[in-house]
């Protein structure tokens, strides 16, 4: 008798335990029917969702989960009851003040006792950071998107202004030269070989005036797009430099930003 007192002492101490540990335990502890309902709940259910026991009690658990997310949840309960085992699920549920708490889960079943035993974790301050910085890298991207095009715009007033000047007034010396050679009969041999000369170093810079524009504003881009405009960069090297490059693309560079078609071209120059 003295040893079965002894044991229901330490069954009672090891149940006042248990008890201590669920009552100050900051992750929500709770049971679950298969009907839906609530069985037990530890206090930290209604110090982060602000109901009291009767509340969570007298409805069933989805009605507190937030709207959106109801039909993922019932899933998840669905493939509890099933047998299998949750990890790191993640849902929201509304508090009773309407503001939306974030919990992350971790549960198993007992089919046959049609009981589901969850725990909870409140990870709202650590969702609310995560949005916050997703939102700063939205507005980071955004302004780098702003940046290039504003930049962009720049390099294309410069290659028209320079193209237009410089090239008009290559031409006009271009046709003053040929007006020179030809008025001027007076000219020995070698003086016409050198004004021809100065004509073609005349053409050689008026078309290095031009690369220099098309590489300032790549027009390219804008009238046929990135992967022409990147064959013909390849083609363009090849030619220059006289080394053979291919180009194999896998259809990756489809449905891309302007932006980012632009980042990618100037990379490739």
């Amino acid at each position: 008798l003295e040893i079965q007192v002894q044991q229901m002492n330490q069954i009672r101490q090891m149940q006042g335990e248990r008890e201590r540990i669920l009552e100050v335990s900051q992750d929500m502890i709770c049971i679950v029917g298969m009907d839906g309902y609530f069985k037990y709940l530890n206090p930290a259910w209604q110090k982060n969702l602000g109901y009291t026991d009767e509340d969570l009690l007298s409805k069933k658990f989805i009605d507190f989960v937030y709207p959106d997310d109801r039909a993922r949840t019932m899933r998840e309960f669905e493939s509890l009851a099933a047998g299998r085992r949750t990890a790191n699920f993640e849902n929201r549920y509304t508090h009773k003040d309407g503001s939306t708490r974030y919990l992350s889960w971790m549960a198993t079943s007992l089919p046959d006792e049609e009981r589901v035993y969850a725990v909870g974790r409140d990870i709202t301050d650590r969702k609310q950071i995560e949005i916050s910085l997703q939102a700063s890298r939205e507005e980071a991207r955004l302004l780098a998107g702003k940046l290039i095009t504003t930049q962009e715009a720049e390099r294309a007033r410069l290659a028209r202004e320079q193209q237009d000047d410089s090239t008009q007034r290559l031409a006009f010396l271009n046709i003053e030269m040929d007006k020179l050679e030809i008025q001027d009969q007076t000219l020995s041999e070698p003086s016409k070989n050198r004004l021809r000369q100065l004509g073609n170093d005349l053409g050689e810079l008026s078309s290095d005036i031009h690369i220099i524009s098309r590489q300032l504003h790549p027009s390219i881009l804008d009238d046929l797009g990135l992967i022409q405009a990147i064959e013909t960069e390849c083609r363009n090297f090849t030619r220059l430099r006289e080394f053979p490059v291919t180009l194999d693309l896998d259809g990756t560079l489809k449905d891309l930003s302007k932006e980012i078609c632009l980042c990618i071209y100037r990379t490739l120059q």
